[in-house]
């Protein structure tokens, strides 16, 4: 969908009909969710931003309120973005959002090549992630996923 501006009555969302034709319905900004209101700062970001400057995008934990699946496709427009220049920065707890990200940078060695950290926060301390060491990527939210699936085996024997 595509968010727009009524200068007298505010925000509304509009959702998507077809290639660039969408229902006539408004949808007030007040009584989206709140993913969509989050989506409306990045449709914002991505309309407004300069390309010929330095843009910077930090984003506190995008995955908040999203399908698995949707994560996913929103990492694949982050790599837009990074790939047009923008400097990302983003928190997550989210196992699937760190994994994409790092399949991005495997796949593609245009990205390989372009200055991209990833770093894990414990203790209060920041530790750079060796992205030639796919174990620290994959590994870190193991144990959880681990004690998940020994939980639910015990549960159904």
């Amino acid at each position: 969908g595509k968010f727009e501006l009524d200068e007298s009555e505010g925000i509304y969302f509009r959702r998507i009909l077809g290639t660039k034709r969408y229902y006539s319905e408004r949808i007030p900004f007040h009584i989206l969710s709140s993913m969509q209101k989050s989506l409306f700062g990045l449709q914002f970001f991505i309309n407004e931003m300069d390309y010929s400057e330095i843009n910077i995008l930090i984003i506190d934990e995008p995955e908040l309120n999203l399908h698995p699946q949707k994560q996913l496709k929103l990492i694949e427009l982050f790599e837009l973005l990074v790939s047009s220049q923008v400097k990302l920065f983003i928190t997550t707890h989210s196992d699937y959002v760190v994994r994409k990200m790092y399949n991005e940078i495997l796949k593609n060695e245009d990205i390989q090549n372009q200055d991209r950290s990833m770093y894990l926060m414990k203790g209060g301390n920041a530790r750079k992630v060796d992205l030639n060491d796919g174990n620290q990527v994959y590994l870190n939210f193991k144990k959880a996923s681990d004690d998940l699936d020994d939980e639910y085996y015990n549960l159904i024997k």
